[in-house]
């Protein structure tokens, strides 16, 4: 029996993992769905990268540095943790 691992990172870096077995027709379903999740992701990085061709990069001024990004996406991760006792 055939068996294909799917692992899908989402925008809230969760990864979710599918298994499929079986049949031919059940992969290709698996992967189908790989690839609209895999162009749903691309598509706004193509349009901001069109969008920075266009206008170019914002100004410094108005970017968070990546350290306060950093600090807070710790944060989130701190925050989903369970607390073990």
């Amino acid at each position: 029996m055939l068996r294909v691992v799917v692992c899908l990172i989402r925008e809230d870096d969760q990864c979710r993992v599918e298994q499929v077995g079986g049949t031919g027709r059940e992969l290709a379903s698996a992967l189908l769905a790989v690839l609209v999740f895999a162009l749903a992701w691309a598509v706004p990085i193509g349009e901001e990268r069109e969008d920075i061709a266009a206008n170019g990069l914002s100004p410094v001024e108005g970017c968070t540095p990546w350290e306060e990004l950093r600090e807070a996406h710790l944060a989130r991760l701190a925050a989903q943790r369970p607390v073990v006792a």
